[in-house]
C-alpha cells in the first residue's frame, strides 16, 4: 500500500512508500484558506423542561420527518413512548430511571443531539 496526496483536480502531488511504519508527518502548505462547512441543524430544536421529571417536549420546525432516537450514557438504545403533534414531540420518560440521556435528531444526512436530564 501507499498513501498519496492529491491537488483540487486530483492530479498526485505527493505519494509514500508503505515502509514508513506507524507514524506518518508530512508539513505542506495551501494556496487559499481551508474552512470546515457549519451544521446548524437542530440550531432551532427546543427541548423542554430540562430536568425533566415524567415527560419532556422537543419542539422545531426540523422534526417534521425527522428520526429521533434516544439513548442512555451507555449509548444502548432506549425505548420512550412519544406523542407526535405537528413540529411537536412529546416524551413520555415515567419509566424510565433518573440519569442523562441523549436525544439523536437525524433528518436529510444532517443529525444533532441534545443531553436529556431525567429526574
Amino acid at each position: 500500500g501507499y498513501v498519496q496526496i492529491k491537488n483540487n483536480s486530483g492530479i498526485v502531488v505527493k505519494s509514500f512508500q508503505s515502509d514508513f511504519g506507524g507514524r506518518f508527518e508530512y508539513s505542506f502548505t495551501t494556496d487559499g484558506p481551508l474552512s470546515i462547512e457549519k451544521n446548524f441543524f437542530g440550531a432551532n430544536i427546543n427541548l423542554y423542561p430540562n430536568p425533566s421529571h415524567h415527560k419532556f417536549i422537543v419542539e422545531g420546525a426540523e422534526l417534521e420527518d425527522a428520526e429521533l432516537l434516544m439513548r442512555d450514557v451507555l449509548g444502548r438504545l432506549v425505548d420512550v413512548p412519544v406523542v407526535k403533534n405537528g413540529s411537536k414531540r412529546e416524551f413520555n420518560t415515567f419509566a424510565l430511571k433518573p440519569g442523562v440521556y441523549m436525544l439523536s435528531i437525524t433528518k436529510n444526512n444532517n443529525s444533532a443531539t441534545k443531553k436529556v436530564i431525567v429526574n
